[in-house]
């Protein structure tokens, strides 16, 4: 995981994904820099999600892919869950 505190949703894209998956994301960290890339990278995932940090790597950037990660995050906050190679 990485150090980072990474930074809040864009407020417009917050409230879109609010909306569309029913869910608070006050609380969601993007990390999007350097290092958030190689650490995607490492794990072999374009995105990955740990808790409510959304990590995204090369081609990972994109609205179809911040939802899935999304909906990791919601899934987290019930319990832990099983990692898969795919996502």
């Amino acid at each position: 995981m990485l150090r980072s505190a990474g930074a809040p949703l864009d407020g417009a894209v917050r409230r879109d994904m609010e909306q569309r998956l029913g869910a608070d994301f006050g609380d969601v960290r993007l990390h999007t820099d350097a290092a958030a890339r190689q650490s995607a990278a490492q794990v072999g995932a374009r995105a990955y999600t740990s808790g409510s940090h959304v990590v995204i790597g090369d081609g990972g950037g994109d609205r179809h892919t911040l939802a899935h990660e999304l909906t990791h995050v919601i899934q987290q906050r019930s319990g832990p869950v099983a990692g898969t190679d795919h996502g």
